[in-house]
Formats: structure tokens, sequence, C-alpha cells
């Protein structure tokens, strides 16, 4: 025991603990009726004086330890260490009673051997329990250093079978490092990276397993953000990339992979802002460079594309990067681009038109079209010619804007008459909706008549467009249209809708239902009732090759129309097709060979009749000078 305090001796904590243990005893007697009055009283005074001498402990130990670090010797012990100045109280107040309670409970073990030996017959489970107890210990340490051993052993084998690309070796190897230890972090990370191909669903696991292990480690969250990425779960992956970014916003791989998920899920901007900011501060890194043109090449900006590889280069280009860079130089090289066209439709009318077009390249992201063209228009009775031109230009300042106007006139006889044309696009980040605007002002030349009225066609146009998820989209259309000519003004309406479903990326599934109305009957060469009804499905396909690019649009439903002052007709077929092939000789060379054709009611071109057919063919050449 300690001099001056009470109660810390061996007899001392055996009164204590047995007296604090009579009140749990009394009251399993009074729950089964063998308490009495005097057992309870007495069980209440030894606890009583039991906590007396708890406090008499504690107040006597703080007491001498207050004296013990104010006194000389103290000091002069312990020199001018305070940290051992500090846990001098502790170690007097409780190493006495750490001593007394061991050699209590070795005595108590002592006993209770001797009593198994002695009396057998006798010996209570109680008492196996604490030699259980007492005994364990040193063949659980035995027996973790036998696991210890064989996991280091285990351990080492993975990792030597990892690094030589021996994933069969290395599987099996963590996978018995888990069997002895199921929270070791490097295995399961390990095994996550090699169960990527043959079991998703357990590599999934695996590395979800180990963020919750090292929640501090953005490898972590970098590995699950790609492995969804992959996946195309672009959503949760971008959360998790996200984090892994405000953890360690100086990681360049943290950096590149958010980067990366964010090009790849369509949200061009942001993917291109990512690599704009880490560039600012790393200038050098070649290989956000590149990646960094392949965004600004996605979103249009062909020169912003070619300037970001000229500094990945550094004046050393490989060859790769040099075909790169001669293929974007073409690109947006300035390029001159003839057309040759032919059409004719159920009435006998036939069109035929040559244009000359050239474009170029104006400032960072924006482009300039100046078109010049004939065209002539002949049926059984009369031949007429235009000749038009038109300047554009078109400017893409992000990847969600994309914005094209233009303006010309179209000469007829001696008259000239004003065109315009305007296009604005519109999406939001991870292109969830997008919305299409046009503004249009022509000259319609379908027939002969129409150009003899001077039918000219002003036209507004709106076309949202959002997606429900990742294959399936829902869009509208609304439109009005003030048709001039010939002495009479009219007016069309049209309102629409559709859903789109992309089960593949080189096919589109479409539905489509619209309704037109005209305000009065024409007599100026078109066919104008007051309401049409269409139904249509469709499906678009394109094939894009490293040579060679091919798009087709089919598709066919009913019609309907009701003329002013009578009711709806009977529904009839509708059909269109269109065709595209291109050949691309060099990068900003190709030859484009299309075909068009209609058969409508009165669809949304002006036809001249009911039911009317019509077909045209087409092919250009656009040639870089470069």
């Amino acid at each position: 025991m300690t001099v001056g305090i009470p109660g810390a001796g061996i007899g001392g904590l055996f009164y204590l603990l047995s007296a604090l243990w009579m009140p749990f005893c009394e009251s399993w007697r009074i729950l089964r009726g063998r308490s009495s009055r005097e057992s309870r009283r007495a069980a209440g005074r030894q606890v009583c004086i039991a906590l007396a001498i708890v406090l008499s402990m504690t107040a006597t130990a703080w007491l001498v330890t207050r004296l013990l670090t104010i006194g000389q010797l103290v000091r002069a012990i312990q020199g001018n260490s305070t940290n051992d100045l500090q846990s001098l109280p502790r170690f007097l107040s409780y190493s006495a009673l750490a001593v007394s309670l061991i050699t209590l409970v070795t005595i108590l073990a002592s006993v209770s051997l001797l009593r198994l030996v002695v009396r057998p017959r006798r010996s209570s489970q109680m008492m196996i329990l604490i030699f259980a107890l007492l005994i364990r210990p040193p063949f659980l340490h035995s027996a973790q250093s036998v696991d210890n051993s064989s996991l280091q052993h285990h351990l080492q084998q993975a990792d030597a079978a990892f690094e030589d690309e021996d994933s069969v070796t290395a599987e099996r190897e963590y996978r018995a490092v888990i069997a002895i230890d199921a929270t070791n972090s490097r295995a399961t990370f390990r095994l996550a990276q090699l169960c990527q191909k043959k079991d998703r669903s357990e590599s999934e696991r695996l590395f979800r397993a180990y963020i919750k292990l090292e929640p501090g480690d953005v490898w972590g969250y970098l590995a699950l953000a790609d492995f969804l990425g992959r996946d195309g779960r672009y959503a949760e992956a971008l959360k998790l990339s996200s984090e892994a970014l405000r953890r360690a916003p100086q990681e360049r791989d943290a950096v590149m992979v958010h980067a990366r998920l964010l090009g790849r899920s369509d949200r061009i901007d942001p993917a291109i802002d990512t690599y704009e900011r880490w560039l600012r501060v790393h200038p050098k890194d070649a290989e956000a460079l590149r990646e960094l043109a392949r965004q600004y090449r996605r979103a249009g900006r062909i020169r912003s594309a070619a300037m970001a590889l000229e500094r990945a280069g550094d004046d050393r280009l490989d060859d790769g990067t040099a075909e790169q860079l001669e293929s974007l130089y073409r690109v947006t090289a300035p390029a001159i681009e003839p057309l040759f066209g032919f059409s004719r439709d159920s009435d006998g009318n036939t069109k035929m038109r040559a244009v000359m077009s050239t474009d170029f390249a104006v400032g960072q992201n924006g482009r300039a079209k100046l078109t010049a063209g004939s065209t002539q228009i002949s049926d059984a009775a009369e031949r007429r010619r235009t000749t038009d031109f038109m300047l554009t230009s078109r400017w893409r300042p992000r990847a969600a804007v994309d914005i094209e106007a233009g303006a010309g006139a179209v000469k007829v006889s001696s008259e000239v008459i004003p065109t315009t044309s305007v296009r604005a696009r519109f999406g939001s980040v991870a292109d969830i909706a997008r919305l299409d605007l046009r503004l249009n002002r022509n000259l319609m030349d379908a027939t002969p008549a129409l150009l003899a009225n001077r039918v000219v066609r002003t036209e507004v146009q709106i076309r949202p467009d959002f997606a429900l998820s990742r294959h399936f989209r829902m869009r509208g259309l609304g439109g009005a249209a003030i048709i001039d000519g010939g002495g009479e003004r009219n007016r069309r309406h049209m309102i629409g809708a559709g859903s789109v479903w992309k089960p593949a990326h080189v096919l589109e599934l479409s539905a489509n239902l619209m309704q037109s109305r005209y305000q009065h009957v024409s007599h100026v060469g078109y066919f104008a009732p007051q309401q049409l009804q269409s139904a249509d499905a469709g499906a678009y396909i394109e094939l894009d090759g490293e040579d060679v690019l091919l798009a087709m649009d089919l598709g066919g439903g009913l019609e309907r129309f009701r003329e002013h002052g009578a009711g709806f007709g009977s529904w009839a077929p509708a059909f269109r097709a269109y065709a595209l092939v291109s050949f691309r000789l060099q990068p900003g060379r190709e030859f484009r060979f299309e075909v068009d054709s209609y058969n409508t009611q009165a669809g949304v071109a002006l036809a001249p009749t009911p039911g009317w057919k019509s077909a045209s063919i087409s092919g250009s050449l656009r040639w870089a000078l470069r």
C-alpha cells in the first residue's frame, strides 16, 4: 500500500469491491424474495462506508500531489521539465491502485486454480471463466503474432505480383490478406482495381469500402469517380471528383480526373474552365494542353484548339501532334465550296441551282461565309431565273452558345428582295436543356407561279428540347409566319411536340405530332388549308468513319387537313427521306452528296397543291486553301 492513501492496499481494495458489489447482490435477493430488512440495512451501511473511503482516497491523493508538486524536492528531481511535472499527480494518484489491483487479481486467480484442484466437483463456471480470461491473453498474443506474420507475407507476395502484372496471383494473395484482416485498406484498394474488368459490382463495393477505411485519401474518391464515369453515372462521379478536388485543390490528378469527367459528361464549358484554371498556374503541362485542345475542338473553337496544341508542342512536335495541328490549320483556313443541285416535283416543276461560296475565320471563335448563287425554275409553260447572295457570320464563344446570322438579297428580273437568316442555339450544362431560335425571310421559289407573285415568307420558330434521361428527350415546336405576295397577306401558325429516344450512339428514333393553321385560303400559288394535322415516326442514323460520313433521316406517318369552311378529310400517308454521304479527302477537303425527298399534303414547306411530292439531289466540294 501507499503511505498516506487509505484503502489503496490489497485488503482495502478487496473490501471496497465487496462492499460496492453488495447492492447488486441485494437486488437479486429482492427479486427472488429472499431479502430482509436487516440485510438491506447492512448493504446500505457498507456502501456508505465504501463511498466515504473512496472520497477520502481522492482527497488524500489530491492533497499529497499538491504538496509534492510545490516542494523543492520535486523541482530538484524534475528540473525544468514541465511535462514530467504535469504527469506526476496522475502517477501518485493511480500507481498504487494499479499495483494493488493486479496483486488482488493474481491472488484470486491462484486461489481459484487451487480450488479447481482440491475441490473439482464444486468448481463454478465463474471460476473457469476467470481462469480463461487470465490465461487467454498470452495465447491471443501468440495467435496475433502468427496472423501478422502471415498477413505481411501475403501482402508482400501480392504487391510483387501486382508490380509484375500477374493479376491472378495478385488477386489470390490480396484476398488472403482480406481474409486475415478485413480492414486492410491497401489490399482492399488493389483488389478493387483488379476486379474492374471481370466483376464491376464487386469492384465498386471494394472502392466504397476503401473510402470508408481511408476517408482522408483523395485517391479513393478519384478511383471510384473514374469507375462510375466509365459506366456513365456522371452525377455521382462528379460529386466524388469534386470532393477530391476540394480536399486537394493543388493535386494534379484530382484536377485532371474532374476535368475529364466534365468533358465525358458533355459539360464542355466547365471542363474548359477547369483546364484553363490549372494552366494559369502550370502553363507547361503538355497533357493538360492537349486535352484542353480536344475540348476546344468539341466546342467549335478551332483556332483556340490549334493554339493550345502549339503550346503543348513547345517547338518540338511529335508526329501525332503535328498531324492534329495540320488538320486544325486546314479546317480554319479559308475555303471555297461550289454546289450544284437539281429538284423536281409531282406538278412538273423543276429547279436547277448553282452556288459558289467561300468562308474564312474571323477573330478567335468566329467565321464568315459569302454565298452567291443562281437558280432556274421552270414548268411546262414558263421558265424563270433568280440570282442571290448572302453574307453569313457564325460566332461560338462557348460550347453551349452558337449564333449564326446572315443578310442578303435575291434579284428577280429587275426587283431586289432582301433576305435574312438568324439562328441562335443555347444549351445548358450537361446538355440537359436546349433552345433553338430561328428567324428567316426567304423568297419562295418552288414554282414559277410563286416567283411571279414574289411570295416572301417571314417566319419565327422556337424549338425547346429537354432531356428526361440519358437516352430520352422531349422537344417542342412553335412558330408563326407572315406570307406576303401577289397582293395578299396570309398568316400561318404551327405548334408541335415530339420525343426522341437514342438507344445507341449512331441511332435516334423519334415520334412527332404537329398542327398548323392558315388564316385564309391563298390564290398566289400555294396550298393553304385552314388546319393541317400530322403524326409521324422517324429514324436518324449517322455512321462516322475516318474517311466517310453517312447520315440518313427516314420518316413516315399520316396527315389530314380541312379546307376553309369544310370538315377534315381522311388520313393520308406522308413520307420523308434524306441521305448525306461525305467523302473526306483531307482535313478541310471533302465531297458531299445529298438526296432529299418529300411526300406531303401541305407540310412545313409551301406546297403548291395537296398530295405534293418532291425530290432533290445535290453535290458540293469543300476545298480548304492550304
